[in-house]
């Protein structure tokens, strides 16, 4: 018999950055940012394609003490991953979070699709990170 576990996060990142009073400082980002493109590379040798990575999508536990000792960042709601090369149908990611050229109905799944998604999450993340620079004192 099979047995799926699912670890319950904290919050979403988007969740914890728009709203925590803990400072994401430069060393939280860094280590953030490798562990989430850390995700997809995984997918991607399965020939996958997560196609819906954005901050709500990005779960987080152990930031809340503000150190990095215990701190997990993964990505989840995999329930719009396709093959490589499968029509891109159903569920998506919200228009602003995946490419303006792709068509639904016409594209396939491809790598590339992550990887736009991930340039996008790291401007926002990188521009939420400058934020809580400056709300703590540190320009």
């Amino acid at each position: 018999m099979a047995q799926i576990a699912y670890a319950r996060y904290t919050t979403t990142l988007f969740y914890f950055v728009v709203n925590s009073p803990v400072p994401l400082f430069p060393n939280h980002h860094r280590h953030i940012v490798s562990n989430i493109r850390a995700g997809p590379d995984c997918l991607h040798i399965l020939d996958l394609v997560h196609y819906n990575i954005r901050p709500e999508n990005i779960f987080v536990r152990g930031l809340e003490s503000g150190r990095l000792e215990g701190l997990e960042v993964v990505i989840g709601d995999f329930d719009s991953t396709k093959r490589v090369g499968v029509l891109l149908v159903g569920k998506s990611a919200p228009e602003e979070c995946w490419p303006k050229s792709l068509r639904l109905m016409v594209d396939t799944a491809q790598v590339g699709i992550d990887e736009w998604c991930l340039e996008r999450f790291e401007e926002w993340f990188e521009g939420w990170r400058m934020v809580h620079e400056i709300q703590n004192g540190r320009p």
